[in-house]
């Protein structure tokens, strides 16, 4: 089944900062003697789609490494615009990574968050018309968005043992990062 991980996105969030390190030492848009980061020249770069979808993967690994599982990276959706949700991965998980889900859940002792987060996702409030019931989330049909909330409630519950959901992570392999000259 398909779902999407909602993993903090690049956005003003840490995952945006520790790729645009990556690529500012890359392109050589650090200063050697203050170790400042030159953002003109750092905005030139205009490739940012490969080194996100690169660090997507990579996070996507970690993640499976954690969890022992193997979702398959599908692809990064990111949205055009930031205002109403940053990026999301998608991936494909397997009837036995569902049930690794279950299983991490059930050892966080974290199925109220679970529940809340349903409640959140599925109550009309001002500005949000959610799309689904309570009900229907425990539907066999919807079982990728019950995977989906429990990985949310899963990442909401990892602290400092989980360092690649913090600031922390730097990931594994080096970033695939185009040619600056050719990304021109």
């Amino acid at each position: 089944m398909d779902i999407s991980i909602n993993f903090g996105g690049f956005y003003n969030s840490h995952h945006e900062y520790i790729a645009e390190q990556a690529v500012a030492y890359e392109i050589g848009a650090v200063d050697p003697d203050t170790g400042e980061i030159d953002h003109d020249k750092l905005y030139e770069f205009n490739d940012w789609s490969t080194v996100f979808i690169d660090y997507a993967g990579q996070w996507l690994d970690m993640l499976n490494s954690e969890l022992d599982t193997d979702f398959k990276f599908i692809s990064l959706d990111s949205p055009r615009e930031y205002n109403f949700r940053t990026d999301v991965i998608y991936a494909r998980a397997s009837t036995a990574d569902c049930l690794k889900v279950f299983k991490a859940v059930k050892e966080a002792d974290i199925k109220s968050d679970v529940y809340r987060i349903i409640r959140d996702r599925t109550t009309n409030r001002d500005g949000y018309a959610a799309f689904y019931k309570y009900g229907d989330i425990f539907e066999k049909e919807n079982l990728h968005f019950l995977i989906e909330f429990m990985l949310d409630a899963l990442l909401d519950s990892f602290n400092e043992s989980y360092p690649f959901i913090k600031e922390e992570f730097y990931c594994s392999q080096p970033l695939e990062i185009p040619d600056f000259e050719e990304a021109q």
